[in-house]
């Protein structure tokens, strides 16, 4: 088991409020932080990328659309997806991001469950 504490994570090589939650081969978890009126600019990942809101509002902006992100909702962009996140609420905008850095073979809970006894 290990454990990380969001005050003791690795800071994030890029000018914002990242930490490191956890780093392996198969993926990575980004703590994110904006402040009101802060923007990620347009951007494109070489990998894909799941984000889930903890608090705060921001605008997600891709070539499919403008989505208001907001508490406990997940955001599923693949690479090939050019986005944009803007804090746009009064508060802290926080969530994980989480890249997607090997596709492998889905596993589901139920298999995993019964693989474990």
């Amino acid at each position: 088991m290990k454990i990380t504490r969001l005050s003791d994570a690795p800071v994030v090589s890029f000018a914002l409020d990242g930490k490191v939650m956890s780093d392996s081969a198969d993926f990575q978890l980004i703590h994110l932080c904006l402040k009101p009126g802060q923007k990620l600019e347009k951007h494109r990942n070489p990998f894909d990328t799941i984000f889930y809101v903890i608090e705060g509002k921001a605008i997600i902006e891709t070539q499919e659309g403008i989505v208001s992100a907001e508490a406990d909702m997940v955001i599923e962009l693949s690479r090939t997806v050019e986005r944009s996140v803007e804090n746009n609420g009064l508060t802290d905008f926080r969530m994980h991001v989480i890249k997607k850095l090997l596709t492998g073979e889905k596993t589901s809970i139920e298999n995993t469950f019964q693989n474990a006894h």
